[in-house]
């Protein structure tokens, strides 16, 4: 399998902490809460990056409407991925195991909290995408259920993977149904990874490429919110 599936423990922290960032690009606030008494921690994250100021310092090729704009928090709703496939499953031929299959790998996204639940999630997809179906949405969840990992880990070290694999199989899916604009969604967010890994080498970048990719998406698509 090509996801990664963090199974080591971790020891709880030495005390109760918070994490702020700040830059050109965004900002980011975490809480780390440990309870020594009962030897439990809970923590979180809140992440938001816009590039509007940055690109008011760096001239863009691109003119944008509506500069890139991306936001996360580590409690994240999936219900309209039900909706998604619910909708699409209707417009591709697919046979009743394939169905189930997607349907009982579905059944849970609304409930995951954690990285490692979504990439748990993730494996189940890239088993049913290698079964040798031409459905465009084992790996479209496969690249969605990634970039939720990646939003949730508290691992830095793997956000370069989880955003490299959520590349893959974004771009699997868009050459199985392209102009899809929910592909160009998930395309958005995951330019939206890369460039919090990196806001000032990857900005330049993805930034741009970001802000095409939502405007393909609306122009695909307009009443889709």
């Amino acid at each position: 399998m090509s996801c990664a599936l963090i199974l080591d423990t971790q020891d709880l922290p030495d005390r109760s902490s918070g994490t702020l960032a700040v830059s050109c690009v965004g900002l980011g606030f975490g809480r780390q809460k440990l309870w020594k008494d009962n030897g439990r921690s809970v923590g979180g994250s809140i992440n938001y990056t816009n590039l509007s100021p940055y690109f008011s310092l760096v001239k863009q090729t691109p003119n944008f409407t509506h500069k890139p704009e991306y936001s996360a928090m580590k409690k994240l709703l999936s219900i309209t991925a039900i909706c998604l496939f619910t909708f699409a499953v209707q417009a591709q031929t697919a046979s009743e195991k394939y169905v189930k299959a997607m349907e009982k790998a579905l059944s849970g996204l609304d409930s995951l909290k954690t990285s490692e639940q979504w990439l748990m999630a993730s494996n189940n997809f890239e088993r049913i995408a290698q079964k040798g179906t031409k459905a465009w949405l084992p790996p479209y969840y496969v690249a969605f259920c990634q970039t939720m990992a990646f939003n949730l880990s508290q691992d830095k070290t793997m956000y370069e993977l989880l955003a490299k694999l959520a590349d893959e199989f974004v771009a699997k899916a868009d050459a199985l149904n392209p102009d899809n604009s929910e592909i160009y969604v998930l395309k958005n967010m995951i330019s939206g990874l890369y460039i919090r890994i990196n806001p000032m080498v990857n900005g330049q970048k993805y930034g741009p490429l970001a802000g095409m990719q939502l405007e393909k998406a609306k122009k695909l698509d307009p009443e889709n919110p």
